[in-house]
């Protein structure tokens, strides 16, 4: 976390990104199949969890995956895929994710795509997820929920 970061909470977050809390709540939770983090998890029953701003860019990936008809389960195969076999460090910021149709490609380069779950190299009609829209999207809410707390939003969005 920069120092001076103002953090979200998960209302918050869904909020921004145009979640039900109870899908942001099932993505973060472990034992319901959970597969994103956040910058501190909760501590237990009734405690907060707080989000970074690029805590925020990730859950907004998923839900614009999920809103473009890519299922949960190959989320989170391709997910992990990435990071355990393709050594990918942060495979929802990196900006080598594509989506086609119900399936998620991976950016190898200008001219070439990998099937992640199929390991073979692939062309589809594409959409692919526009991450510098994202991040002023995101900065100009999340900066608004700073101002209406009291958090100083100027020095909040570090990215």
């Amino acid at each position: 976390m920069t120092r001076g970061e103002c953090l979200l909470t998960s209302r918050q977050v869904a909020k921004v990104v145009g979640l039900k809390y109870a899908t942001l709540d099932r993505w973060l939770r472990p034992e319901r199949g959970g597969f994103l983090h956040c910058e501190q998890e909760a501590a237990g029953r009734a405690s907060t969890r707080l989000f970074s701003f690029l805590d925020v860019l990730r859950v907004d990936a998923v839900a614009r995956m999920r809103r473009n008809g890519v299922p949960l389960g190959t989320i989170r195969r391709v997910l992990a895929e990435l990071e355990e076999y393709y050594q990918v460090a942060d495979p929802l910021l990196g900006g080598g994710l594509v989506i086609a149709g119900d399936k998620l490609f991976w950016e190898l380069d200008r001219d070439t795509l990998l099937d992640v779950l199929a390991q073979q190299l692939a062309m589809a009609p594409l959409v692919v997820l526009p991450l510098g829209d994202m991040i002023r999207e995101n900065r100009a809410k999340v900066e608004a929920l700073c101002t209406e707390t009291g958090q100083q939003g100027e020095q909040a969005i570090a990215v």
